[in-house]
């Protein structure tokens, strides 16, 4: 299922402000090997895009079963204006 196009960058950085901090991540939802990167921390892409899909659509959730971390990234990097980096293993 592709990504709505409706998110915006707006919605986005909605997103990160209604997670706040990254240790308000559930550990489940938590970014392993690539991450938004705002504000000096680093924000999972998957829960950001569902996130911000909620915010964009009225409360409609998303599932982050419908789509992968590339989609998620690919989509931000359409957007533009953010820094997506690889994590450690």
């Amino acid at each position: 299922m592709p990504l709505s196009n409706t998110i915006t960058r707006q919605h986005i950085i909605n997103a990160i402000q209604r997670i706040g901090s990254p240790d308000n991540i559930p550990n489940i939802r938590r970014a392993r090997k690539q991450a938004l990167r705002y504000n000096n921390r680093n924000y999972p892409l998957k829960y950001v895009i569902c996130i911000a899909h909620e915010m964009a659509t009225a409360g409609q959730e998303y599932s982050y079963r419908n789509f992968t971390t590339n989609m998620a990234r690919d989509y931000i990097n359409t957007i533009g204006g953010f820094d997506i980096v690889r994590l450690q293993d």
